[in-house]
């Protein structure tokens, strides 16, 4: 007969905490960043809460904090889609196996998702490196879903490169053509291959992020004209700190794919970044064949990959 005293005793699970202070958080991640190597960790370059931001995590009884998970909104697509969106920027543990850290990041990501059913929070956005398994593992197990890993590429900006002749900078009048084209040339992306969006909210996704990329959220936006017909585009993200730049979107109008614009266009966007940038990063789902051929073509190499993960509140299921 199975007996209580083979479960695991409740102060080695851990207990739940909602909004620990600054101080454990920034406790725990010290103890995680100096154990990286040994165990992969979720974060982005520090801890700085907004408003908004909700935290969840896991301590021991002598109030030490184990793990914890951190979530900010993403108004843009919160606006976009509308209703309330988070982005999960951190899931941290501290723990001597593998089985351990995903237990705790298990029940850190539960925690929050109280959190979020509580504050109405109706989808959450996660992008995990392949190599941290314990993320990867502690997510599908909270009811994460899994979309189409991703590839990021990077490619070293030459020291000089000439702009090709039908390489623009856009204005006003690339206005329209920039949305159609966006609303119509993707289709291996996040948004597309998420089964709770339809094809049509995948379509304005895009055509809303282009307009966005084009009235600043971009350091520029390239064109490929022709006759005075906008073929293509390419937006850029400018990231001094690093010396990297990053390619926003890219997108060819669907007659003109397999032509060369999207490699004059990545000349352009190298030309640009002369003197501006040591590198420029892509990303791009794997399932896309004809963007990876692109990149590759065009010098750049595999630097990295991810999985991005989706979560839905039930409220939004049944909506759906």
């Amino acid at each position: 007969m199975r007996t209580k005293a083979t479960e695991r005793p409740q102060a080695e699970r851990g207990q739940p905490v909602f909004s620990p202070g600054k101080e454990r958080i920034h406790a725990l991640w010290e103890r995680c960043h100096r154990e990286r190597d040994k165990a992969p960790q979720l974060w982005t370059e520090d801890i700085n809460p907004l408003e908004q931001t909700f935290i969840a995590g896991v301590e021991e009884a002598e109030d030490r904090l184990l793990a914890c998970a951190i979530s900010e909104p993403r108004s843009w697509d919160t606006e976009i889609l509308g209703h309330k969106i988070h982005h999960l920027t951190h899931l941290l543990s501290d723990a001597e196996s593998v089985q351990r850290h995903v237990l705790l990041r298990k029940a850190s990501l539960r925690a929050l998702s109280e959190v979020w059913s509580k504050e109405d929070v109706r989808r959450v956005t996660a992008r995990v490196n392949v190599l941290d398994i314990p993320s990867t593992l502690a997510l599908s197990g909270a009811g994460f879903a899994p979309l189409s890993p991703l590839m990021e590429l990077a490619c070293p900006v030459p020291a000089s490169q000439d702009m090709p002749s039908q390489i623009h900078e856009a204005n006003a009048s690339d206005e329209r053509a920039v949305a159609r084209i966006a609303g119509t040339s993707f289709q291996y992306d996040r948004f597309h291959m998420d089964p709770s969006l339809s094809a049509q909210q995948a379509d304005s996704i895009h055509r809303a992020w282009a307009l966005h990329s084009l009235s600043g959220r971009a350091k520029v936006m390239l064109v490929y004209r022709e006759r005075d017909e906008t073929l293509g585009f390419c937006s850029l993200l400018l990231n001094n700190p690093q010396e990297t730049a990053r390619i926003d979107l890219l997108a060819v109008e669907a007659h003109y794919a397999g032509q060369g614009v999207g490699s004059r266009l990545i000349q352009g966007a190298l030309a640009f970044l002369v003197g501006k940038a040591s590198s420029l990063i892509a990303a791009t789902q794997t399932s896309n064949i004809p963007a990876l051929r692109l990149y590759l073509r065009t010098g750049f190499f595999p630097k990295a990959s991810f999985f991005d993960f989706r979560w839905i509140s039930d409220v939004l299921w049944r909506v759906s």
